[in-house]
């Protein structure tokens, strides 16, 4: 990940993601697609059938009620979870992380992230210093969560850090409250 000092934050990642289009990745690529109101409701099949922004999903775990898609593009990945309620397959959770041997580089990214998502969402409904943000996406039953974790990078299988962005499934709107959070 570089992030560029000209007012432009940018994620650029290996050549080859997309045959004939740029590889660069911006932050609002990344909160465009978790953003989409339509997200939740794509099926698993509708999800690998399509293009996203980071590339092509594939099945990494399948399991009767579990489904779990991802793509990996070092040093980042999007995955996708689905659980299997009253026979059909529900999204539960979207994360794209950031995985680095270096604390300081989660840490920019968390900064630049934060930013962002200040940006375009407002003020987090929660946020635990130590733990994480949290926005409550307005009239949805879902919500974004903002953490880095100390972690075992998937690529190199070195200690390090994962900065992640996730939607998740949250009904806090229709609870009036946090009292579940």
């Amino acid at each position: 990940v570089y992030i560029m000092s000209d007012k432009r934050i940018l994620i650029f990642i290996g050549l080859g993601l997309f045959p004939t289009i740029s590889s660069a990745i911006t932050l609002d690529n990344i909160s465009n697609f978790l953003l989409n109101p339509d997200l939740p409701q794509l099926t698993p099949h509708e999800v690998i059938a399509n293009q996203n922004f980071f590339g092509k999903l594939d099945t990494t775990l399948e399991t009767e009620d579990e489904l779990v898609l991802s793509a990996q593009k070092k040093p980042n990945s999007l995955e996708m979870t689905y659980m299997k309620l009253d026979g059909q397959w529900l999204l539960n959770d979207v994360s794209f992380s950031y995985y680095s041997s270096k604390n300081e580089n989660c840490e920019k990214q968390q900064n630049a992230y934060t930013k962002h998502l200040t940006k375009k969402l407002n003020k987090a409904t929660f946020n635990e210093s130590d733990e994480g943000m949290f926005w409550q996406l307005q009239d949805r039953s879902w919500g974004i969560w903002l953490s880095t974790d100390r972690t075992i990078n998937p690529f190199s299988n070195a200690s390090g850090c994962s900065s992640k962005i996730i939607l998740i499934y949250s009904n806090l709107d229709e609870q009036n409250g946090d009292e579940d959070f």
